[in-house]
C-alpha cells in the first residue's frame, strides 16, 4: 500500500501548474507528457526494485546460513580493502561465518603480519575459514595460518615460508646509448653521496660491506622469527621443527597437510561441510544450507541491496534467537 501512495504522490506532484490552474484541461492530458511519464516509470521501477531486494534478502537471510566471502589476492592484498569486508562480516549478526578465498604467491610481509592479527581478533567472534585454490605461499601463508580451518584443494601450492632479501650489483657494469649513427660506451661507477652509515646498503653499484650484510640479515631474521612464531602459535606447531615447515620450501597442499599446515583437503562443498561440524561443534544452530555472500561495492543499488540485507538478516536472526535455535 505505501509504494502505491508513493506513486500517486508523485504522480500528482508532477503535473504540469497550468493543468492544477486551468480546470478546463483535461487530466488525462496533463498525465500524457514526457515529465509525467519520466517520473512514472523511475517511481514503478524503484518500487519494485526495492520489493525485489526485500524478497531477495528475505529468501537468503530467513532459510540460509549466510557466510562472508572475503577475496584475498596480490592484487588487492591491502589492510584498508581487506580489513573493512572482515570487520563488516565479524561485527553484523545476519552473518554466521566468514570465508577467505587466498591466492597469495609471496606479498608484503607487513600486511600479512597485520592481517594475521585482525583475523586472530576477529574469529573469537564468527569462525573464520581459508580456502585455497592455487597458491599460499610466504605472506599469504602467514595470513591464512590465523583462520580456524585451512582448505585447499589437493594441488595448491603451499608453504614457501621465509624470508628473502634480493640484492644484486653490477661487476663492471657497461652501458651504452646510441648517439646518431654511433656507439658510446663506458663504464658505470658510483658517486652517490649519504648520510647515515647504512645508507647505501641496498645500492647496486656495489657489493655489500659485512656490516651491511649483517645489518640486512638481522632485519630479515626478526621478520622470519616473528611469522614463525605467529605461525606455530595459530596453528598449534613445535617451533623447534622449522627446519621442516618453515625452510622456504613449496609443497603441495597434500603433503601439507601431513606436516600441519592444511586441515582439509577438497573444494568449496568440503568448506561448506568443514563450517557445518565448526557450528555443531560451537553449539551455533543455524536455518539451513550455507550460502556465501560478498560484500557489495558503494554503488548506489547495492547500497539499497546492503539496506534490505542488513533489516531481513537482523530479523532472522532475531526470529532464530526467539526460536532458541542460535546460542
Amino acid at each position: 500500500m505505501k509504494h502505491i501512495l508513493l506513486l500517486s504522490g508523485l504522480l500528482l506532484a508532477s503535473l504540469p501548474l497550468k493543468a492544477q490552474q486551468n480546470p478546463a484541461v483535461p487530466l488525462a492530458y496533463s498525465l500524457m507528457n514526457p515529465f509525467t511519464i519520466g517520473m512514472a516509470t523511475g517511481a514503478i521501477f524503484t518500487a519494485g526494485t526495492m520489493l525485489w531486494l526485500r524478497a531477495r534478502a528475505e529468501r537468503l537471510f530467513l532459510w540460509h546460513t549466510v557466510v562472508g566471502h572475503v577475496h584475498i589476492n596480490e592484487g588487492r592484498c591491502t589492510v584498508a580493502n581487506i580489513l573493512e569486508e572482515i570487520e563488516y562480516f565479524a561485527n553484523s549478526s545476519q552473518f554466521y561465518g566468514i570465508l577467505l578465498t587466498i591466492d597469495v604467491a609471496k606479498g608484503s610481509f607487513g600486511t600479512a603480519a597485520a592481517l594475521h592479527r585482525e583475523i586472530m581478533l576477529q574469529k573469537k567472534k564468527k569462525p573464520i575459514v581459508a580456502f585455497i585454490e592455487n597458491c599460499c605461499c610466504a605472506a599469504g601463508y602467514y595470513i591464512a595460518s590465523a583462520c580456524d580451518l585451512i582448505v585447499a584443494s589437493p594441488c595448491a601450492q603451499m608453504g614457501g615460508i621465509g624470508v628473502l632479501y634480493p640484492h644484486a650489483y653490477l661487476d663492471e657494469p657497461q652501458y651504452s646509448m646510441i648517439e646518431g649513427a654511433g656507439i658510446m660506451q663506458g663504464n658505470w661507477q658510483s658517486d652517490a653521496l649519504q648520510a647515515g652509515d647504512y645508507k647505501m646498503a641496498d645500492l647496486p653499484m656495489r657489493p655489500m660491506n659485512d656490516h651491511e650484510r649483517l645489518m640486512q640479515q638481522n632485519f630479515i631474521d626478526d621478520i622470519y622469527q616473528t611469522m614463525c612464531q605467529d605461525i606455530a602459535q595459530a596453528r598449534k606447531l613445535d617451533i623447534t621443527t622449522t627446519d621442516i615447515w618453515a625452510n622456504g620450501q613449496i609443497f603441495t597442499a597434500n603433503y601439507a597437510s601431513t606436516i600441519g599446515l592444511v586441515d582439509l583437503l577438497g573444494s568449496l562443498a568440503h568448506v561448506k561441510v568443514a563450517m557445518q561440524q565448526i557450528f555443531l561443534d560451537r553449539k551455533i544452530k543455524v536455518p539451513g544450507r550455507i550460502v556465501f555472500l560478498e560484500l557489495a561495492s558503494k554503488r548506489w543499488f547495492p547500497t539499497w541491496q546492503q539496506l534490505f540485507e542488513k533489516t531481513v538478516g537482523n530479523q532472522a536472526q532475531s526470529h532464530i534467537r526467539s526460536q532458541g535455535n542460535l546460542n
